[in-house]
């Protein structure tokens, strides 16, 4: 039986090949003495300034009790926004535009979530608060775990997908005219539709990741007391 893989999860692949070459780029030179106290470069500098902007943004959506989740949002947020704007390269199936993918990303956010709320309130409490405020209402409470994997896997899909067919449109329209045009008219759309909406995709659902972590801590931890 053949196995083919799609073309946008190869795309995913890359990537991810990407985005972990370019962190094992950072924690050799930080190993090997290249990052100073004091940046030097315009690269520590821009790392740096990531790393505490994440952590903060962490901090003041989840609080301090779930700061360790800050390189998870940041890994995805690089993560969704690289696949976000491939589209400027060229590259025809994006990997944001593939269900499958933003779909993993939805799951990810919730066994993220499903864990830390575990954790805040053990197994036991987990499951007691399916069962509130009245056990006829289990079905619902369940359901309402999982409604965000549908919602934040389609928002991304749907939105990313909308930018790409809007942008082959205007390719297609564009077929007949000289290359310049070809080269130049698309550029705003570009910056529109990959740029800017792919970074207000991708500040949705690593908001929305952090907010959902957020309210289930402190319904577990109200529990506790």
């Amino acid at each position: 039986m053949k196995i083919e893989v799609p073309e946008s999860i190869i795309n995913m692949w890359i990537v991810m090949a990407i985005l972990i070459a370019f962190s094992l780029f950072v924690n050799v030179s930080l190993k090997r003495g290249k990052f100073k106290d004091v940046p030097e470069t315009k690269l520590q500098a821009f790392v740096e300034a990531f790393v505490e902007f994440i952590y903060n943004v962490a901090k003041d959506t989840m609080g301090e009790r779930n700061i360790g989740l800050a390189p998870y949002i940041g890994s995805l947020g690089l993560l969704i926004m690289v696949s976000n704007i491939m589209g400027m390269f060229a590259v025809e199936k994006v990997p944001t535009a593939d269900y499958s993918v933003t779909l993993g990303f939805a799951l990810a956010t919730f066994l993220v979530v499903q864990y830390h709320q575990i954790k805040a309130h053990k197994i036991s409490g987990y499951f007691k608060e399916i069962f509130e405020p009245i056990p006829l209402l289990f079905p619902l409470n369940l359901l309402d775990k999982f409604t965000p994997i549908l919602s934040m896997s389609l928002r991304l899909f749907g939105n990313v997908t909308a930018g790409v067919i809007i942008m082959g449109l205007i390719y297609d329209f564009l077929r007949g005219m000289n290359i310049y045009a070809m080269a130049i008219i698309p550029i705003p759309f570009h910056f529109y539709f990959d740029i800017f909406d792919g970074f207000i995709q991708t500040l949705v659902f690593v908001m929305l990741t952090m907010v959902l972590t957020a309210n289930a801590t402190d319904v577990e931890e109200e529990h506790s007391k």
